[in-house]
Parts: structure tokens; sequence; C-alpha cells
């Protein structure tokens, strides 16, 4: 099932399934309201007291904030007046887990912990992302854009890290022949070009060394566009995304809308249709903020960065046009021998570690056969490759997952190479450590602020059935921690460890909201969406099914739903 199941899906259910009571054709293709609608987006407090979520209004598709209070399970709509106090999602922590920080409705919150105090850092127009603390604790960053603001928490003062410009550099263009022969002729034209770049050393040697002012900008070309920057947490390095300017990504497809409301056809945006331009490639930089300097990564520096997967297929295709009497294709323009060309690749994300002394950044080849991940040696400006996973079908979008343990010396990541999911540690430059293995899958780990445990969610039972587990981070069993029965959708770690946060459905079951402690224990049910109508009804019992397949030596699990009357003995249908 879908992280965040949608009640439509249980509409389908409504018509396989005889309940007691008839369902009519209508009742089963109505408006799945009448099911009850299922919990969206859960999340927790920065206190870790209560638990956020979405539901869908009865009749409607707003969306209302929901706060489970723990203590007393009381579960209250949160209302205009009392967003002003409400938390945000996806909330950042500075190392010592007395402040928090979230973007709600595209602004910056900044929460004590001990006092609850809260503060609005921004209030505009922009949409700020990304909010995360310095290493020393004492600014909070976040993004606009691709530009990164430092705010210093103690004077209240926010600033631009980082000034980017997709330009040239103004103070690049040299003189012509003539205007050197002007130079040369003229000592009054030499002398205020010399008091020109006096004044402007002068103003950088200010801007560099007054933390007052504003930094100096880095200029990167005016032809290249940026599509992605991180910051830091020391405020030391910044890696920036790029892609050229003028790339043809491709035409957008249109979807015609012919019933709308203003009784004209209208179009709507799509997606460059499959097969047609490939995504644009990325170069990487990596910028030292202190001593200005902007260096390129070289993707050379990649393993099989020059590997061609594609070679064999193309010369499979160039002799079957052949064979079909086309020929050589006089357009077609053949590689000399031994040209080898970096593939063009994309960077999904970039992590750095707390004390922003490592970074880890994923890159994927356009032709998804290979993925990397690497860190970045800042004395020489290189890219250090630490796993490489290839595969000649094609490289998953799940399980991608990766980070670094809260001291910053183990990476962490998720890879396919065993042919399942599985979680690894590595410190750099070492050999890869298995944490998990088995034919099962692991996804979305999530690792304890102390950085002991890590916990996941896995399909170790069956293909079909999801739970929580954890493995220590040094090595060690793979322990079950929920026992939702298999439908367990998504799960969230409370900011102090010590409690799970359970998103669950089941076949007649619209995702539902529970709270387990992380050593073990039953759950506690936080939620019932359904309606009195819909949980009146008995539905009958689902049963999973191994088919024997005639490809592979592990079954195909199916649903099995079984007649009222239903006869072992008789062959159906």
């Amino acid at each position: 099932m879908p992280r965040f199941a949608a009640a439509s899906l249980f509409a389908l259910v409504c018509v396989l399934a005889a309940p007691a009571r008839a369902i009519t054709l209508d009742q089963a293709m109505a408006d799945p309201d009448w099911i009850g609608a299922p919990v969206e987006a859960p999340y927790w407090s920065v206190d870790g007291k209560s638990i956020y979520y979405n539901l869908k209004r009865k009749g409607s598709s707003v969306r209302d904030l929901h706060r489970v209070d723990l203590a007393g399970s009381t579960d209250v709509v949160v209302d205009p007046a009392s967003m002003a106090g409400a938390d945000g999602p996806r909330a950042v922590f500075d190392n010592a887990r007395t402040r928090a920080a979230f973007v709600r409705n595209g602004d910056v919150f900044l929460r004590e912990i001990g006092s609850g105090r809260l503060t609005q850092v921004t209030r505009t127009t922009e949409k700020e992302t990304s909010p995360q603390f310095s290493a020393d604790g004492r600014a909070l960053q976040f993004r606009v854009d691709n530009d990164w603001f430092s705010h210093d928490i103690a004077s209240g003062v926010t600033g631009p890290a980082a000034i980017l410009r997709a330009e040239k550099d103004p103070d690049s263009k040299k003189p012509d022949d003539l205007g050197e022969l002007q130079l040369r002729l003229f000592s009054t034209l030499r002398e205020i070009r010399d008091d020109r770049e006096a004044k402007k050393a002068s103003e950088e040697s200010f801007r560099k060394g007054d933390p007052t002012r504003t930094p100096l900008p880095f200029y990167l070309g005016e032809d290249v566009a940026i599509d992605g920057t991180s910051l830091s947490p020391d405020g030391r390095h910044l890696v920036v995304v790029t892609k050229p300017k003028s790339y043809d990504e491709g035409k957008i497809a249109k979807l015609q809308h012919y019933v709308t409301e203003s009784g004209y056809e209208e179009q709507e945006d799509e997606r460059v249709r499959v097969g047609r331009n490939a995504p644009a490639p990325n170069k990487l930089w990596l910028l030292d903020l202190d001593a200005h300097e902007a260096r390129e990564l070289s993707l050379a520096d990649l393993p099989g960065s020059r590997d061609d997967p594609l070679k064999k297929v193309r010369e499979e295709n160039r002799s079957a046009d052949e064979q079909r009497g086309k020929g050589k294709d006089p357009g077609r323009k053949e590689k000399k021998s031994g040209e080898a060309e970096v593939r063009a690749m994309t960077v999904p994300d970039i992590v750095w570690s707390r004390d922003g002394g490592q970074v880890a950044i994923q890159l994927r080849a356009i032709d998804n056969k290979d993925r990397w991940i690497a860190t970045v040696d800042f004395a020489k400006g290189k890219l250090v490759s630490q796993h490489r996973l290839t595969d000649p079908a094609w490289i998953n979008w799940n399980f991608n997952d990766f980070g670094w343990t809260p001291d910053g010396r183990m990476l962490w990541y998720l890879s396919e190479e065993s042919g399942y999911s599985q979680l690894y540690v590595k410190r750099p430059g070492a050999r890869a450590t298995a944490l998990t293995s088995g034919k099962f899958e692991i996804a979305e780990p999530e690792l304890s602020a102390d950085g002991r445990w890590f916990f996941v969610r896995a399909n170790v039972e069956a293909p079909y059935s999801y739970d929580v587990f954890r493995v220590a981070s040094t090595g060690g069993a793979l322990q079950q921690v929920s026992r939702s029965g298999g439908g367990l959708d998504a799960f969230l770690l409370s900011p102090d460890g010590s409690r799970l946060a359970l998103l669950q459905s089941g076949p007649y079951l619209p995702a539902q909201l529970a709270v387990q402690d992380t050593a073990g224990g039953s759950e506690r049910s936080l939620t019932d969406t359904r309606t009195p109508e819909y949980k009146a009804l008995a539905w009958p019992k689902l049963d999973i099914v191994q088919v024997p397949s005639t490809h592979v030596a592990r079954p195909i699990y199916a649903k099995f739903y079984k007649p009222a009357n239903f006869d072992p003995s008789k062959k159906y249908p």
C-alpha cells in the first residue's frame, strides 16, 4: 500500500466484499466520504507530547489539522487562532536538543524546548525551506529558492550566507587591443584604472573582514542555471548544483480539458513525453565561503563515470537496421576509438554531517544504470566515491536513503546490491558493513537522536507484511518493534526516541494513527475515523493465499475473498 493510503481505495473493497447487509451499486460507487477519511501526514510536536495530522473534511477537499494530546488522548481541530502556536512538520533540532525549528506556511519558526517559547523568525512573501542549525548552535540557517540565509539567534539579525549570481563577473572583462593601447599611451587612464582597482580591493578586504557586511557575490557564469544548493552547518562551504541554461528539456505535453467553468477549452501542462529529451545534466561546484573560492567537482572522479552501459543496445539496433536494409545512418556520429565521455548525471540529494566536516552527495546517471554516493575531499576539491550501485536494468526510485551518524564519523545508506534493499554503514574510505541481510526489504531508516538505533520499515515476514524493526548502529540482530499485523504504512520516531507514531491500514480499514513505545509492548490506538454506517457492516474474512509460481521458487501472494457459502470440496469458478 502507499505510504498514506487514499480512502478511494477502500471503495473498491466494498464492491468485492459481501457484508451482512447488501450494499447497493449506488453506495459502492458513492464518494468514499461515507467510509471515513484516512489519517494523512502525521507528525510529532517538538516536545513529543502531541501528534498532529491532517484529515479531509466531509463533503469537501479541505484538510483540517488535528492535534492529539497523548496524555489525555484528546483529539482537537486546530482552529485559525490556535494555529499561531502550533508546531510544523519535519522539525529539526540543534545538537544540544534545546531548540527546534520548522517551517509553517512558508515561514521559519524557532521553538525553545524547555520553556515552549515560540519565535517567528521570518514573515515574508517568499517561501523559506530547509531550516538547519549551525554547528555551534548560534545560528539558524534556511533557504529561499537557492539562496541561503543565516539568522543569529542572540541578536536576531538575518543575512545572506552566500550570494550567487548565474552571470559573468563584471570585473572579469579585459580590455581589447585598442584599450591596451590607450593604457600604454595615457598615464592618466592608467592612474584612473589603478585607483579603481585599489578601491575595489579595499572594498573586498572590508567585506571579507567585517562580519556585519554582506558577503562578496560568486559569479558562476552566464551559461548555467542554478539547480540546487546546500550549505554546510559550520557555514564554511556551499555545494552548488548547476545545469546548462540553454538546455532543451523537451516540449511539455498538454492535457486538453473540454468541460470547464469558462465554457472554453483549457489546457493543463503535463510532462515531457517519455523517450523524448533527457533531463538536463548537472555539474557540481564547491564554494569555500571563507576564502571566496569556487571549484568544480569533476564527475570523472567517480568509478564507471565513463562506462557506456547502452553501447551493446546501440550496436544491436545498428545491426538490426542494417539487416533490414536501412544501412548506415549518415546523420549518426560514430565515436572515435578510445573516446569516452563522462556520463550525464543528476544530483538528487546532498547531506552534511552535523559539524559540517563531511558531506555526502548522491549522484544518478541519467541512463538510470548507476547510482553513486560520494564524499568530498575539501583540500583537493575532488569527489571520493563511497558506494556505487549498478543495475543493468534500472536503479530503483526507492531505497535511496543515506546520511551520517551524529558524530559524523560513519556514513549510512540503503542499497539493493544484494538484490534486496538492506542497510549499510561505513567509515569513509573503509569497507562497508551490512547491518541487515535477508530476502526482505528495508525502507525508511530513521536514526535515533543518540545514534544508537536504526528504526526501519521492513517486510521480514512476507512481501505484503510491513512492521517496524530496529537494529543497533554498531550491528546485531534485527528486532521487531511493532506488531501491526502487516498493515504498517509509515512510522515516525518521537523527538526523544522513546515512542513511535504508527500509521496503519487494512483491507477494510482506512489509515489510522496509533502510538507505541520503542522498547516494545502493545500499541495504543489514537484515531478511528470510520463512520458509524461503515463500521456497522460485517465484512467477510480476507485470506492471503500462496500461489505457486512457474518462474521462481518462491510463491506469489494474493488476496482471497471466499463466498459466504464457500465449500472447500467444490471447484471454483
